[in-house]
């Protein structure tokens, strides 16, 4: 039987970055493939420093599943990006996405980024909490990029 999860009503968020273009899955570690991928460009291309009117240093990334309703099966998309005031006035190449107002779960991942958030995400997908499967999204701290070190906040749809 699936347990209703403890949850707390969040904003919503505007934000500014990159998407990944394309659909992945959890299948054969191809999402934690894809997941590198978007840090890596988030990185190398400097998106950080790209971003107009940024409202927090947070770093925060989406997995989230465009099909209406979605199914735990369904294939989602990562995006990446940071909080911002005015999401539109934003450099050529620079993705919008707005993470809608809602009830989300919040876990916490501590230790050596990213294998603390790999073996979190592993909790979360193996216990019997009832989940929406729309937009789930971990928060990083701006010290994520230079130091392997922290801590994340997921919340969970």
């Amino acid at each position: 039987m699936e347990k209703k999860m403890s949850a707390a009503l969040q904003p919503e968020i505007k934000l500014a970055g990159i998407d990944l273009g394309r659909e992945t899955e959890s299948t054969n570690g191809q999402a934690e493939k894809d997941r590198a991928e978007l840090w890596q460009r988030f990185q190398d291309e400097g998106i950080a420093d790209k971003l107009k009117g940024k409202t927090s240093s947070e770093i925060i990334l989406v997995s989230y599943r465009p099909r209406r309703p979605p199914t735990s099966q369904d294939p989602f998309r990562y995006y990446m990006g940071m909080p911002v005031g005015d999401s539109e006035d934003q450099p050529e190449g620079i993705d919008t996405f707005t993470l809608p107002a809602g009830s989300y779960h919040k876990e916490s991942a501590s230790g050596n980024i990213p294998e603390c958030v790999k073996q979190k995400w592993a909790e979360i997908n193996s216990s019997d909490i009832q989940r929406s499967l729309e937009n789930d999204y971990e928060v990083y701290n701006e010290n994520v990029l230079s130091n392997a070190e922290g801590r994340v906040d997921i919340y969970i749809s």
